[in-house]
């Protein structure tokens, strides 16, 4: 503030304040499959993205999959940035993922044990074997100070499993959540795939979001068999 006094002349008050920056972190998770049908002894890949939209970084980031008994696991992706990747079959464990039972990072060290990639090629198989039924993903990046989950990139870790029924019919349902030490554990969408011997067809169809009234547009329609076992008569 700057003032005019007659008898002292200008007179020059400074006042500060200090501001608190806050940001918050904001996790999602979702997962993809190659395929949704297939015969007994079909070898699936799950992708597992990820993604912070917040405007902070979050620390102590962990995603945790719960193998289905319907499946054999064979390995996993070691997270970039330096990650880590472990496994359990602990019966102490919740059976299944559940906003009500959340799975605390912290007893990680306590219930699983970790996998390496011991021949360089990014995979790490479990110690656990076929018995593996939770994998827990360490996703912060140790070459940031403190080690954090940075805003703004998609990332994903993948898994890899073989299912082990020779009836038809079932139906095998994954998920997989995510939680910091800002956040509570979210879980993601939910993906199937059906042990059979017929075959299966996707499609999407791809157009523009806003047109003008007159405007002629394109629409693109992609499909696949992501299934093991061939499709016929497909119109």
């Amino acid at each position: 503030v700057r003032a005019q006094d007659d008898i002292c002349g200008e007179v020059l008050v400074q006042r500060s304040e200090p501001s608190l920056v806050l940001g918050t972190p904001s996790l999602v998770v979702w997962k993809t499959q190659n395929l949704s049908v297939g015969e007994p002894g079909t070898a699936l890949q799950y992708g597992l993205h990820y993604l912070n939209t917040g405007n902070s970084p979050s620390t102590g980031t962990w995603i945790f999959d719960r193998i289905s008994s319907h499946l054999e696991l064979d390995e996993a992706s070691v997270p970039a940035g330096g990650g880590e990747v472990w496994f359990s079959n602990s019966p102490d464990l919740p059976a299944s993922l559940s906003l009500g039972t959340p799975i605390d990072p912290s007893d990680v060290p306590t219930y699983f044990v970790q996998g390496a990639d011991t021949d360089g090629d990014g995979w790490a198989t479990s110690p656990l074997g076929a018995t593996t039924r939770w994998i827990a993903f360490r996703v912060d990046d140790v070459s940031l100070t403190p080690p954090q989950f940075a805003t703004g990139t998609e990332h994903v870790v993948a898994i890899r499993a073989t299912t082990n029924d020779t009836e038809l019919g079932i139906l095998v349902t994954n998920q997989a959540a995510i939680s910091s030490k800002e956040l509570l554990m979210s879980i993601g969408n939910k993906t199937t795939f059906t042990v059979a011997v017929s075959p299966g067809l996707a499609f999407d169809l791809a157009c523009p979001s806003i047109v003008s009234a007159g405007e002629e547009i394109s629409v693109g329609i992609d499909y696949v068999n992501d299934s093991t076992n061939a499709d016929s008569g497909v119109a």
